[in-house]
């Protein structure tokens, strides 16, 4: 009994991937930071204080409808506020997890956009630092 019941749990799925499919949007967005290519910060105020979101574009091209690049839309009217829309997709979990995350930040116009300094981690073998990065530019 004991092998069905293993040979079924195998065979059956009952460890397969899962896939999950989420999706958000960060409204108002008061400030934008451009960082690098597909990384970007966003902040939207929250009990007195502005928050940073964090988004950095990325993809696992096994995963299929994986847009080539974040999206960067000026399409936000002078009185309206502008917002980030966002989607994840994975599979699996754990190590063996895959994941896209994708995302649209819509603007009044290109002059919403700063650069936006950053760190990067870097490792020498063991060892690990931090460089400063250059702050992108956006003209």
């Amino acid at each position: 009994m004991r092998k069905v019941l293993l040979v079924c749990l195998l065979c059956c799925g009952c460890g397969s991937d899962k896939e999950t499919h989420t999706s958000g949007r960060i409204e108002p967005v008061v400030k934008v930071l451009f960082n690098d290519i597909g990384n970007f910060t966003v902040f939207g105020p929250r009990d007195n204080r502005l928050i940073p979101h964090h988004l950095v574009w990325h993809c696992d091209y096994l995963i299929k409808d994986c847009p080539e690049e974040s999206r960067l839309f000026t399409d936000v009217p002078p009185d309206k506020p502008m917002y980030v829309t966002w989607k994840q997709y994975s599979v699996g979990s754990g190590t063996r997890e895959k994941y896209t995350f994708t995302f649209e930040i819509h603007i009044h116009s290109h002059k919403d956009v700063e650069g936006g300094a950053w760190d990067k981690q870097v490792r020498f073998g063991k060892s690990k630092k931090f460089e400063k990065m250059p702050v992108g530019v956006v003209e």
